[in-house]
């Protein structure tokens, strides 16, 4: 662990922690691209619903809940 201090260099553990950030970064900002694209092309939000649910299954993250898709289905497209 010193070793890794004395150098700068990032351990396995922080290299992984790293890794995960930056996945969790990019697939929201995927998200954010999605949802900003239904709401300039004016999209139904059933098509909405379903680019955002494969895109969180693709990246294994928790769907969408019954108040977010909620919002969608009223027309509000933010997160």
């Amino acid at each position: 662990m010193a070793w890794f201090r004395r150098t700068g260099r990032k351990t396995p553990a922080e290299k992984e922690i790293a890794r995960k950030q930056a996945a969790e970064r990019r697939w929201k900002e995927e998200e954010r691209s999605v949802r900003q694209r239904a709401e300039r092309f004016r999209s139904g939000p059933e098509e909405l619903i379903e680019e955002l649910t494969a895109l969180r299954l693709a990246q294994g993250v928790k769907p969408l809940t019954d108040k977010e898709l909620e919002k969608i289905r009223q027309g509000d497209y933010t997160q």
